[in-house]
């Protein structure tokens, strides 16, 4: 092979070599751009799922308000109740006592 065989050889190399790399160059930039775009749609996921979290947390913080409101109602219903059957135990003494 004479010297500029040997050089068309390796120029017809250099360009193949070179049409490989702009090829892999693309390829890589379809697949960063890929990436962010996966990458965006995963921020938006997580802040979707915070705000989700957050709204959750916001009604079971409600939720315990009212059972303890529930709890108080409770309490003070019963309090009425026993202070009804004190009233009613002290009318009916003081009927019984004027009757008397």
């Amino acid at each position: 092979i004479t010297q500029q065989a040997e050089i068309e050889v390796w120029d017809c190399r250099c360009a193949a070599k070179d049409g490989q790399l702009k090829t892999a160059n693309q390829q890589i930039e379809t697949l960063q751009a890929q990436l962010q775009e996966m990458m965006h749609k995963w921020n938006e996921s997580q802040l979707s799922l915070e705000a989700t979290e957050r709204h959750y947390n916001n009604i079971k913080n409600e939720f315990k308000q009212a059972s303890d409101d529930c709890r108080h109602l409770r309490d003070a219903l019963s309090l009425a109740e026993e202070s009804k059957k004190e009233l009613v135990k002290a009318c009916s003494n003081m009927i019984r006592m004027n009757e008397e």
